[in-house]
């Protein structure tokens, strides 16, 4: 959390946009996952699993990480076509 100058008011942070894809484009899943901690030392692991999840078209994805519908952490994922090798013939 960011400080203010002493007598200075409090700035809200930044809205943010919507979780989506890509500009103009829709989410494609999302997984809510409820959990305590109970205290602050106290951590958790949790594991979403999309199966059978296809995604448009190659490129980059973000992934989203929320907590209390704040922002906690984004990455990439890289997706990528792959062709199917052709079977041997008999």
């Amino acid at each position: 959390s960011a400080s203010s100058p002493a007598g200075a008011p409090a700035r809200a942070p930044s809205p943010r946009p919507p979780a989506s894809l890509l500009p103009n484009e829709s989410e494609i899943t999302h997984s809510d996952t409820r959990f305590l901690l109970n205290a602050p030392e106290v951590h958790t692991t949790n594991i979403a699993v999309f199966g059978g999840l296809e995604f448009p078209h190659p490129g980059l994805y973000p992934v989203e990480i929320l907590l209390d519908a704040d922002l906690v952490l984004r990455f990439p994922l890289h997706v990528v076509q792959i062709h199917p090798q052709n079977a041997p013939s008999n």
